[in-house]
């Protein structure tokens, strides 16, 4: 998946310093706890709705703070998932990427 890195949206920088760092802790932890929900689901009975399901979160958050690649794939694999789709299992290990990458720049904005 060739996707630039998150950046920290504009309006986090109109917020008071401590506001910012919470949100983008909440963002951090929110997508590290859906991630490693993701793929021990797989292996599980109903595993493509309980993972549609966690897509689904992981695109709502990722579009709450304009994460718009993030957002887009973790949708694309939810309609995957709720399809059946046989390549959705491959594009799992893609977002997890993603996630990864997202997760690595929210550090770096954290500091």
């Amino acid at each position: 998946m060739n996707t630039p890195d998150w950046v920290a949206p504009a309006f986090l920088d109109a917020l008071p310093p401590d506001v910012r760092l919470q949100m983008l802790r909440l963002y951090r932890d929110g997508l590290r706890d859906q991630a490693g929900r993701l793929e021990p689901v797989l292996e599980s009975v109903g595993a493509l709705q309980a993972a549609a399901s966690i897509a689904h979160k992981i695109a709502g958050s990722a579009g709450m703070m304009q994460d718009q690649a993030l957002a887009q794939a973790a949708r694309q694999l939810e309609d995957r998932l709720r399809e059946g789709a046989p390549e959705a299992h491959g594009q799992v290990q893609d977002l997890l990427e993603l996630v990864r990458r997202t997760l690595g720049a929210i550090e770096r904005a954290i500091g």
